[in-house]
């Protein structure tokens, strides 16, 4: 598999952040504030080169992730969501909704209260993605649709929480 940014997530506004080899966890301190880069950035690319993996912030560019936790509550939730660029994690296989935030960006969402079922990422929240792999498993794109816009009424609805803007 190549070892390469999805077309969809190479936006000058949006920022990534190193990742340990075979691993989900930030390689840099302040990776969500300094240590952050742009998709053609030549630290980013040769960390990737070299085996790494990354993540991208959500927040930058009004990114944010629907990241779900839970594989029967994806099964409830996806089809109500709007189609957008997608992929699977490599851990439990469940998917990465991304959508450009229409509005001003909100703080992460945890969504489950006995079992997290699902997050919302957003404000310079960390998502490991596509071109990443654990255990010879690959963060992998599911759905190479543009990356769709979403609004604070659509979250609300889907999945039956009071989102206001801040």
């Amino acid at each position: 598999m190549k070892r390469e940014i999805p077309e969809q997530l190479k936006n000058p506004e949006f920022r990534f952040f190193l990742v340990k080899k075979n691993e989900k966890i930030h390689l840099e301190y302040k990776f969500n504030t300094e240590n952050c880069y742009m998709h053609f950035e030549p630290k980013l690319l040769n960390h990737l080169l070299n085996g790494g993996n990354i993540g991208v912030i959500c927040g930058y560019g009004s990114l944010i992730v629907i990241d779900f936790d839970d594989a029967d509550y994806q099964k409830q939730k996806e089809n109500l969501l709007p189609k957008t660029f997608t992929c699977k994690s490599a851990g439990k296989g469940l998917k990465h909704f991304y959508y450009i935030l229409k509005g001003d960006m909100i703080s992460k969402i945890g969504i489950g209260l006995d079992k997290r079922l699902c997050d919302i990422q957003a404000d310079k929240s960390p998502i490991t993605c596509p071109p990443s792999v654990i255990d010879k498993k690959y963060y992998s794109v599911t759905d190479e649709s543009p990356i769709a816009e979403i609004d604070y009424g659509t979250i609300s609805k889907v999945f039956e929480i009071n989102l206001l803007k801040r």
